[in-house]
């Protein structure tokens, strides 16, 4: 079986100036992966909130040419596991690794939230239509 940190590896190793998929996918996927190992996955979310009405742009390190206003990540307890990353880090630490900026990860869906959604098979439609939109 693989596993969560299994999977991450595997997709950061295959990122080469794009992401393949996008990040809800790998988020729905890897907590997916977290539950079948026994952990209690929750969503979060990174935003650089400037207002009500504004969020900044957030550049991936990694892969410089894209731009998003929301990320999303499969955590457990308080570990992040984003392939972004390329490993599990700690929540605290996930976006100054991934963005150089210290931002927070809230939480968008909570441990019961994301058990109920993964095993009624619903988990992406809990996330705006826009973050669905990038595919490639």
């Amino acid at each position: 079986m693989q596993t969560a940190v299994d999977y991450i590896r595997s997709i950061s190793d295959s990122i080469t100036g794009t992401y393949p998929r996008d990040c809800v996918w790998h988020a729905c996927r890897i907590a997916e992966l977290l539950l079948a190992e026994g952990r209690a996955p929750w969503i979060g979310r990174v935003r650089d909130e400037r207002s009500d009405i504004e969020l900044g742009p957030l550049i991936p390190k990694r892969i410089p040419s894209l731009t998003w206003t929301t990320h999303f990540v499969a955590c457990s307890e308080d570990q992040a596991y984003d392939p972004l990353a390329g490993e599990k880090v700690s929540v605290r630490e996930l976006a100054s690794r991934v963005f150089g900026r210290p931002l927070a990860v809230a939480v968008h869906l909570d441990v019961a939230q994301t058990e109920r959604l993964l095993q009624s098979g619903e988990i992406r439609k809990a996330f705006p239509p826009f973050v669905r939109l990038r595919t490639g």
